[in-house]
Order: structure tokens, then sequence, then C-alpha cells
């Protein structure tokens, strides 16, 4: 993604407090291109008692937990005009060396160049300051699907909320989550949205959210 142009652009939000170590997510989630799919593992999360332990001090739901939730669809979230200045204001942080990025080869290791690039938005409140509209607005989406759906904030003070990761990432051709069950750790919510077009900006490409009961 360093070096050429990115042909899938998503945007990733984690909702939760500042911690400095959890093991929780709302849903495991995994990426791989439509030719290599998952391969054959368990697909029911099992917790070992340290997970357990430090989600519910935390007040998480533990990943096993998470993985039985519903993933929600929102179609067409953002505006074209939104996605653009959105991959603006990434692209200009990445120029100005604002933010913290790192890029990671096809098997998901670190490199100096490689096919998937992840830029942290949330470096100094950047994302926050910078794209405070596009900010509040999903906060109050997540809050909205939230209160519809799974009620994991009610209760919660949301002065003790906040975006504890705002990820832009880069996948270009080979680019993918390699991990084999991957948790967002310490969020209450996560949001993915995706800032291209399938069959307009990219071809192939996969998400899949291994369920609970083993199907995909």
């Amino acid at each position: 993604a360093s070096d050429a142009a990115p042909i899938v652009l998503v945007f990733a939000v984690g909702l939760g407090a500042a911690v400095s170590w959890a093991t929780s997510s709302l849903r495991e989630k995994g990426a791989q291109p439509a030719d290599q799919p998952p391969q054959q593992q368990s697909r029911t999360w099992e917790d070992t008692p340290r997970e357990i332990e430090a989600c519910r001090k935390l007040g998480l739901m533990v990943p096993a937990e998470a993985q039985k939730t519903t993933i929600i669809r929102v179609p067409n979230f953002l505006s074209a005009v939104e996605v653009d200045v959105l991959i603006e204001e990434a692209v200009a942080a990445q120029r100005a060396h604002a933010a913290g990025s790192v890029d990671r080869s096809a098997g998901g290791g670190k490199t100096t160049s490689g096919v998937w690039r992840t830029t942290y938005l949330h470096t100094g409140g950047l994302f926050r300051e910078r794209l405070a509209p596009l900010h509040a607005r999903i906060r109050r989406k997540i809050e909205e699907v939230d209160k519809a759906h799974w009620a994991l904030l009610e209760g919660r003070d949301p002065a003790k909320l906040n975006f504890r990761t705002v990820e832009y990432h880069e996948y270009g051709v080979e680019g993918r989550l390699s991990a084999e069950r991957h948790i967002d750790a310490g969020s209450l919510v996560t949001i993915d949205i995706m800032l291209a077009e399938p069959g307009v900006d990219y071809e192939g490409g996969q998400l899949y959210t291994p369920e609970a009961d083993g199907s995909e």
C-alpha cells in the first residue's frame, strides 16, 4: 500500500474506555482474499481465565459472549463527500507525519513497504479535532445502534467512553488480516466503514465473521 495506490480503504473505530490492557471485542473479525478461503478451524471462541477476569473487571463481554452478538449493517452511512474529506485528511496526516502508521506484508508482519498500511488517526486527538462533525456523527450512530440492538452502553457514563482507536486501513493486492482469530481488545463496540466501492474501486476480497455455531 505504501508504494502503490490501494484498492480497498477501510475506516475502523473502536469505542471503549482508555485502558492499558483488555481482551474483549464486539465481534471476532478477519479478512482474507476471495481466492484464499479461511482455514478450517474451531469457530467457537474459548476464553482463558485471564481473559475472563480482565473483561469482567472492565465491564466488557468476554470474546465467547461477543461472538454471539448480531452484526448490524448500515448501508450508505457516509456520503461521498464525507468519504472524500476523510481520505483527504488521512493523506494529509500521513504526509505531515502527524499520525502513527504501520506497514505490513502479505503475511501480516511489519515491514517498511508493504501491501497493507494502517494509519492511526487518533494520534494526538487528530480525528476528534480535524473531523469533529464526523467524530460526533459516528458516536451518535454507535449509540443509536447499540440502544436498538445490544444495550452494551446502557448505564455507562458517556464521559468515560472514547474512541480508543481510529484506524485508516489501505489494502493493496494480497493485503489482508492474517490472524485466524482477531479481537479488538478493550472495545465495547467496533464500527468498520468501507471507503471503497466493491466492483468499482476494486475486485475480489472477502470479509468473514466466524459465528458461534461454526458458520461464517
